[in-house]
């Protein structure tokens, strides 16, 4: 009888270990990308940005195509390739684009599509802005991640809320 306890323990205890794994397997592998060179976030106040990216330029009011739109601003650094816009003097978009040096995940701004894929996976869906393909993301459950391509080359990278 004792033995059968042994190999009962041993047995869940196995069990046990390899659920573990494969937890922590599946975790790391929805994990969101990281993304580097943009101290930017949604949510983030202008003096947040401001301060992040080392700025001391005021974000630029936006022209908007119907008044009863919420006023919306824009700051770009364009030396650094990175665009944040402003609702209600928070962070609702930004977007990176060459020069930006940093990466989302591993991708950069210039690599081409087989990049793409391989290291982030298959989009959630496909689509066209004017005449470029996108490749949208859902990384978290706040921020949609838009690849814009052009000749199957990454352009522009939009996080969006």
């Amino acid at each position: 009888m004792p033995i059968t306890l042994r190999r009962s323990w041993r047995h869940t205890t196995a069990a046990a270990a390899i659920a573990t794994l494969l937890l922590a397997c599946h975790v790391t592998t929805f994990a969101a990308p990281v993304v580097t060179d943009l101290p930017v976030k949604l949510g983030d106040s202008v003096d947040d940005v401001k301060r992040a990216l080392g700025t001391s330029l005021d974000p630029e009011q936006m022209d908007q195509l119907a008044p009863n739109l919420p006023k919306k601003k824009q700051l770009r650094l364009k030396t650094k390739g990175i665009w944040v816009f402003f609702e209600k003097d928070r962070v609702t978009t930004y977007r990176v684009d060459a020069p930006f040096k940093g990466s989302v995940g591993g991708v950069h701004v210039g690599d081409d599509v087989v990049t793409l894929t391989k290291v982030l996976g298959n989009p959630v869906k496909t689509g066209m802005f004017g005449n470029k393909t996108t490749y949208t993301y859902y990384f978290d459950d706040v921020t949609t991640t838009d690849f814009v391509l052009s000749n199957d080359v990454i352009e522009t990278i939009f996080f969006i809320k």
